[in-house]
């Protein structure tokens, strides 16, 4: 049961006066406003005096009553930027409270200067309104995913386990953390994180999928106690840039207005804008400005390309999951924030919890931990739905890990496929986070970052997806378009060159090659290609001394003879516990994968990638324990291979 104390506890004893909460507000040109609050039963009369220190520098103010404020100017302020932006400095202050003659109390906290606006505004391609957050006034494209308790036992989580994901989060490019309602208010170490990462975070309130009793007045006292805590609690770290009512809560505009509308709309909103007026507030994900909640033109939304491509009692037309993409062109949402798309982990963690007479076919203990949707309309278990996608795709599935390798593979596609499809609609699409980047349990189904802290296979297809340069071709109602995207505040000047290729290299007559300038926040369409029997579409981008690539094949993989693609590699050690690997393939090489037979949590700088023909790939390696260029492995999509 989610029910007991779960953190630690202590008593708190003051006599005269004392701090009960400061509220931390910033703007850009360095002013900083402390608004103080005494606990209410302070001696009201009494004077109370306050020494405020910050960069160095004491301030001395007083009042009488039980709230006051002070303000001071920064010189030269040092803003707080989302990480594919620029550093996030913090700032430490202190205060300290005398009255009658005596140190009552002492307070202090961080803080980062910055502002944060969500901007909604007609779309000019497609129509409805933008749903984009600006912070210190520019746009940021949000990347991330919604983030889950790390272990069912939220009490047993250790401050390790939340700095080894935010390294992997880092690693990946996240800009931004939606913390699900369906989960807890996270611990204060990970809005420190947040801080210092410069990850900013989509808070929700705890209500999820259901009805809310907003009839039953203790009830709503309840609430509004919880809420003002988090909210005090919260509002003075910069990573926080949005408040949400909840997840998935009906009731919109008039559809299915049942228990919570009260909730949602007004006494969760009054509550913010009451006590953090810095910050937007959206009455629920997803939400929009039509009967719809999940409304493709407004707000955000909860959707994915391959449920929507599977056939089901309501939806009987739909084209099946081998026709993803033809689902995908059609999505003009101006900010995903659930891509629902599964795929299996490694091999390696499927077998500490599934026992080896029970790894295949699959069975019971698979349906116990990757669990199902009752309401989805498959009559499958997600397990079965995993092996059913992997080989409508990729062809017949003949083992335990032939199940793992394929549908980790359709995991790295579609989580691609999705991400690069909302970052080419840079401008019109202001963000795209998963369900989810973690687990709170050993699974296997939405996430790309284990129970064990494990990067699954997609993670890297998602590290490359949000890379903050991209070079995309992405299925839109069009054709098949290349594009390129700036997602930061500079200019960039690149080279490009795209066309189409054989598996063995082999270009078709004249690629394209362009020398373009790359605005901030930009997507550009650069092509729109013909699909050519024997052929796939490539693209090449480098900046910045840097190159990018990308392929996509029209046909369906199943159908695709893959070739075998000669490779060689080379281990350079660059330390006992760090190495250089570069690998170079004659061939088209498909879904390369680099272990480490000494550490199973060997950190990749990337993996599960593919080689274009005559390309060298060149990946770091580093790990915990020491290890030599022999415990280094590569196979391919090809490679019948035992973890």
């Amino acid at each position: 049961p989610g029910v007991g104390i779960c953190g630690s506890v202590r008593l708190e004893m003051y006599d005269t006066a004392a701090i009960r909460c400061v509220n931390v507000q910033t703007d850009l040109d360095g002013t900083v406003k402390f608004f103080i609050e005494l606990f209410s039963d302070c001696d009201f009369k009494l004077q109370k005096d306050f020494v405020l220190t910050l960069c160095g520098k004491e301030y001395k103010f007083s009042f009488a009553g039980t709230k006051g404020y002070y303000c001071v100017k920064l010189d030269n302020p040092q803003l707080w930027w989302p990480r594919s932006l620029g550093a996030s400095p913090m700032y430490r202050y202190s205060l300290t409270l005398a009255a009658g003659g005596a140190v009552r109390d002492t307070y202090s906290g961080r803080f980062g200067i910055r502002t944060v606006k969500l901007i909604e505004k007609p779309r000019a391609d497609v129509g409805g309104m933008t749903f984009r957050l600006e912070v210190n006034n520019v746009p940021v494209f949000l990347k991330g995913a919604n983030f889950v308790p790390m272990d069912i036992m939220t009490g047993c989580i250790e401050d390790a386990k939340y700095r080894r994901i935010f390294d992997l989060m880092a690693n990946a490019g996240f800009t931004m953390l939606r913390i699900w309602g369906g989960g807890i208010y996270e611990k204060d170490i990970f809005y420190d994180l947040c801080d210092d990462y410069g990850i900013l975070v989509w808070q929700d309130f705890m209500f999820a999928c259901g009805d809310i009793p907003d009839d039953n007045s203790d009830f709503c006292e309840n609430v509004m106690c919880e809420a003002q805590y988090q909210v005090e609690r919260l509002r003075n770290h910069p990573s926080i840039a949005l408040w949400c009512g909840g997840n998935e809560k009906s009731g919109e505009n008039g559809v299915q207005m049942d228990f919570g509308y009260k909730l949602v709309n007004f006494y969760l909103r009054g509550i913010c804008a009451h006590l953090d007026p810095t910050r937007p507030y959206i009455r629920t994900s997803p939400h929009g400005y039509t009967d719809i909640a999940n409304s493709p033109d407004s707000g955000d939304t909860h959707l994915n390309c391959i449920n929507e491509s599977m056939p089901t009692p309501e939806n009987p037309d739909a084209p099946g999951v081998e026709h993803f993409r033809d689902v995908l062109k059609n999505f003009t949402s101006p900010m995903e924030t659930e891509i629902a798309v599964q795929g299996a982990p490694t091999a390696a963690s499927l077998k500490k919890y599934i026992p080896a007479d029970r790894l295949w076919p699959l069975n019971d203990v698979y349906d116990y931990h990757f669990m199902s949707n009752p309401y989805d309309g498959t009559g499958l278990t997600y397990a079965e739905q995993q092996l059913a996608h992997a080989e409508a795709l990729l062809g017949k599935v003949t083992g335990f890990y032939d199940f793992c390798k394929k549908s980790s593979l359709l995991h790295c596609e579609l989580v691609r496929a999705e991400c690069e499809h909302a970052k080419a609609r840079l401008g019109s699409c202001g963000g795209s986070m998963l369900w989810m980047v973690n687990d709170t349990w050993p699974c296997g189904t939405w996430s790309v970052i284990d129970y064990y802290l494990t990067p699954m296979p997609a993670y890297y297809a998602l590290a490359r997806a949000f890379s903050c340069i991209n070079i995309i071709i992405a299925k839109m109602p069009s054709g098949y378009m290349a594009y390129a995207v700036n997602e930061t505040a500079a200019p960039v000047f690149a080279e490009v060159e795209l066309g189409q290729m054989t598996l063995m290299g082999k270009k078709a007559p004249c690629p394209i090659k362009r020398t373009l300038l790359l605005e901030p926040y930009s997507s550009v369409c650069l092509h729109r290609f013909e699909p050519e029997d024997g052929y796939f579409m490539y693209a090449y981008l480098t900046a910045d001394g840097k190159t990018y690539d990308t392929a996509l094949f029209p046909q369906k993989w199943a159908d695709i003879h893959w070739c075998e693609p000669g490779l060689s590699y080379a281990v350079r050690m660059t330390s006992a516990y760090s190495a250089e690997v570069s690998i170079r393939a004659k061939g088209y090489a498909r879904y390369v994968r680099i272990t480490s037979d000494r550490d199973e949590n060997a950190f990749f700088s990337d993996n599960y990638f593919d080689i274009l023909p005559g390309d060298t790939k060149t990946v770091t390696v580093r790990s915990d324990t020491e290890f030599s260029e022999k415990d280094i492995h590569i196979c391919t999509f090809l490679d019948d291979t035992e973890e």
